[in-house]
């Protein structure tokens, strides 16, 4: 059966749609700019919170060990021990957040510069060029200052955790009184480089502290409200 013909003011109107889609489809992207920084501040955000975090599953963790090896200890030894593998598990746990953070923070870092840097050919302006170039530099700056900060800390972290998850195996065959004194020297160690992590933490949140409240978009540019990065 042939179909009717479309009458003329329907495909006229058809016509209009097509031709709307089709300019629809070749118009560029609106430029999301804000967004890359936006979402990229979260991360930057994030890995402050997880920095933090890390820093007290650490004293958790140590404290716990205290509680075993310390030479004034009254804790029931069984019942110590075993708070003691599993604040090593919460800290070996948040080492694994704070280094997922720090990884996205660095992916999420590549397209906002990569994106500025080529846009700076884009400019007619040579004055808002150059401009735009120093803030890129400054900007650029403080991220280096911030990734270099939180790499050492990482690595620490981990070397921490390897230490106590060292000190769980030997207490989990050998729990007894001259065992834990053998481990008296080590605690003090441990305790050393904790101090030392905890300066790199520090270190690490006054940079990502310094990054947000300078680059961070209008109406965030305050740590302590983050936003959810994007996933």
């Amino acid at each position: 059966m042939s179909k009717e013909p479309a009458p003329c003011g329907l495909r006229s109107g058809l016509a209009v749609a097509l031709s709307l889609v089709a300019g629809c489809a070749g118009a560029p992207e609106r430029d999301s700019g804000p967004q890359r920084v936006d979402a990229f501040v979260g991360w930057v955000e994030r890995v402050h919170v997880e920095s933090e975090l890390a820093q007290e599953r650490a004293a958790a963790a140590l404290d716990a060990l205290g509680a075993l090896v310390g030479p004034d200890s009254r804790a029931d030894p069984v019942l110590a021990f075993g708070a003691f593998v599993a604040s090593v598990e919460h800290c070996e746990a948040q080492a694994d957040a704070l280094e997922k953070a720090f990884g996205e923070m660095q992916k999420a870092a590549e397209p906002v510069f990569g994106r500025w840097e080529a846009d700076l050919q884009v400019f007619s302006s040579e004055r808002l060029r150059e401009r735009s170039r120093e803030r890129l530099d400054e900007t650029r700056g403080r991220y280096a200052a911030l990734a270099g900060a939180i790499t050492p800390a990482i690595g620490s972290l981990d070397a921490l955790n390897r230490s106590l998850r060292d000190q769980a195996l030997f207490l989990s065959h050998d729990l007894n009184p001259s065992a834990l004194a053998a481990l008296e020297e080590e605690f003090a160690d441990l305790e050393q480089t904790a101090r030392a992590l905890d300066e790199q933490l520090v270190a690490g949140r006054d940079a990502a502290r310094d990054y947000v409240n300078v680059a961070a978009l209008p109406m965030r540019a305050q740590l302590g409200r983050p936003s959810a990065p994007q996933q």
